[in-house]
């Protein structure tokens, strides 16, 4: 007797992963841009917390992004769509990136991306309402996106070191204050390390 097996199970795993990413996209096309207060836990490759911050997000695609680490020390993490800014005020120092090198690093910025050729990089699955993104370029890189209705509510990062990063998001907003820049001026006295090539 031939058991019925569920359409799914018979469909291979890049097929899979290609209804992973139109799912995960579709939901992502309902919230153009967003904003949100977090709450963000670091663990190292032991699972054991090392950090605890809390901080403010802002996305609008394409490729922008504003992260806000306010405690327990303030960073800045700012994109244009073209290139990335890190600013640590407390050394007085801005590290510029190109977004495609910080994309092969993390997929945090495919979120507000709807570039076919950067999603192809990644390997989507969903569980529910939860998405797994793994890096088909680099063994190790892997995010979680979980909603809760059409608001992210938690976002999970693990790096090539198996470094992991949990983010809780709050007061998720489809709307980006007016304070929000995702163009970043330096500011006077600040070091400059320019990686773009």
């Amino acid at each position: 007797m031939i058991k019925h097996l569920p359409l799914l199970a018979m469909l291979p795993a890049v097929a899979l992963a290609d209804i992973g990413a139109e799912q995960l996209q579709a939901k992502l096309a309902e919230v153009p841009q967003f904003s949100a207060s977090f709450s963000q836990q670091a663990f190292d490759f032991d699972n054991q917390l090392v950090q605890q911050s809390t901080g403010s997000v802002a996305m609008k695609a394409p490729l922008k992004f504003h992260w806000q680490q306010l405690d327990p020390d303030e960073l800045l993490l700012v994109s244009d769509g073209d290139s990335v800014w890190y600013f640590d005020p407390f050394v007085e120092q801005v590290t510029i990136s190109a977004i495609d090198d910080v994309l092969q690093q993390t997929p945090l910025p495919l979120l507000s991306s709807r570039d076919p050729e950067l999603w192809a990089q990644w390997q989507v699955t969903a569980h529910g309402d939860c998405f797994e993104l793994r890096s088909a370029v680099q063994a190790g890189i892997e995010m979680k996106v979980c909603f809760a209705g059409d608001a992210i509510e938690t976002m999970q990062l693990i790096d090539g070191q198996g470094n992991r990063t949990l983010m809780t998001l709050t007061d998720f907003s489809s709307e980006i204050s007016e304070v929000i820049n995702f163009d970043f001026v330096t500011p006077d006295g600040t070091f400059i390390d320019d990686q773009r090539h």
